[in-house]
């Protein structure tokens, strides 16, 4: 339902066009349900959205038009005229099932414009409403999207691309706008790997982040005499290690207490509770025996993915996430590193690639190749 929520339009407030390549840093919601700001950044050209009075463009004239006459015909009930406002009849048969759901719960006219960003043909709108529950306002950013047809704006659903570009920009614009590239340390390559590519306004969207190439450590034989030069690196390889030793001396429960977030471990337990002894006893052979090997770390501070193989290639296919790599996000919890395999909202970082929309093993081959 939210992300149909998501969706709607709300009267506009007016904004101030400037067009200008600006990045923003991408929100997670952690494990509870805490919005956590990250190292991992959406740069495009991004329109700040202030004043009415001071629009040039026609077309975004005729886009604030097209979405009060939407808004009207949604307070109204007119399904007539929201079929008219709508590119097909999916977007029809939305509407109407959305309308008394939003008759009922969105009485609030306060919006706010935050930013416009335009693909292709398109134009992303993200904007702050209000839903009035127990007569308390709650702010929520959402986004609308419309497609020009016959001369006109009207409302279109996103595709895969377009939705995820979409719910980066409204869960994560109250950061604010970054003119400038993200600052990289000694030992950190800075990547901008474009995740859409737009052919008519060359508005093309990318992914920044910093990576930290590492020279294929076998957390085995890691000491303190081969201690790495980065800090962030050591005490990552350090984690490694210590749950590499403590996963077969130790009882899940307390293995799961040192080494993972507090929900991630339950999650943890469930699943290896689940496995039968002779089952249990093997699963964890192959990774004690088989130890870790790190590659790659990508500082999105506060969180990290480090990305790393099993010596011998032990890992279980199944597990890959890339074709060569695995990867797990760690954070800094109460001072220590922990795992966290329960982030809900790290799906687009999966799906960029599932979709092979950026490829990792490119990223961390020619990192590590350059760095030798």
């Amino acid at each position: 339902m939210k992300k149909l929520l998501a969706c709607l339009f709300c009267f506009l407030a007016g904004w101030t066009v400037a067009q200008e390549m600006k990045s923003i840093s991408i929100n997670f919601r952690d494990e509870n349900k805490m919005v956590v700001k990250t190292g991992f950044s959406l740069l495009c050209n991004i329109e700040e959205i202030n004043k009415t009075d001071e629009i040039q463009d026609p077309l975004t004239k005729k886009a604030i038009k097209a979405t009060g006459d939407i808004m009207e015909a949604m307070r109204k009930g007119d399904s007539n005229k929201l079929a008219e406002l709508s590119y097909s009849q999916k977007e029809i048969d939305f509407f109407k099932g959305i309308l008394p759901f939003y008759q009922n719960i969105y009485k609030s006219d306060g919006v706010e414009f935050l930013a416009q960003i335009k693909l292709e043909n398109k134009r992303l709108i993200v904007y702050k409403t209000f839903m009035e529950n127990n007569n308390q306002k709650i702010p929520a950013n959402l986004y609308s999207l419309l497609c020009e047809k016959d001369d006109k704006f009207v409302f279109v659903f996103p595709n895969a691309t377009e939705t995820m570009i979409a719910e980066i920009a409204s869960r994560s614009i109250d950061n604010g706008l970054n003119e400038n590239m993200p600052a990289q340390r000694e030992g950190e390559k800075l990547h901008k790997l474009r995740i859409y590519h737009d052919s008519s306004s060359g508005n093309d969207c990318y992914l920044l982040f910093t990576g930290i190439p590492v020279q294929k450590v076998d957390v085995s034989t890691y000491d303190e005499q081969n201690r790495h030069a980065m800090d962030t690196v050591h005490q990552i390889i350090t984690l490694f290690k210590s749950a590499l030793n403590d996963i077969k001396v130790k009882s899940i429960e307390d293995y799961a207490n040192l080494y993972y977030t507090k929900e991630s471990g339950k999650t943890f337990v469930t699943s290896l509770s689940r496995k039968q002894k002779e089952a249990l006893e093997g699963y964890l052979n192959i990774i004690s025996n088989g130890g870790f090997v790190i590659y790659y770390i990508i500082d999105a501070s506060p969180y990290y993915v480090v990305f790393y193989t099993q010596k011998e290639n032990k890992l279980d296919p199944s597990e890959k996430k890339t074709k060569k790599y695995n990867y797990v996000f760690c954070i800094e919890e109460n001072e220590k590193l922990k795992f966290t395999n329960l982030l809900k909202s790290n799906t687009f970082f999966d799906a960029l690639l599932m979709k092979k929309m950026i490829d990792m093993d490119q990223v961390i081959d020619q990192d590590n190749a350059a760095n030798q």
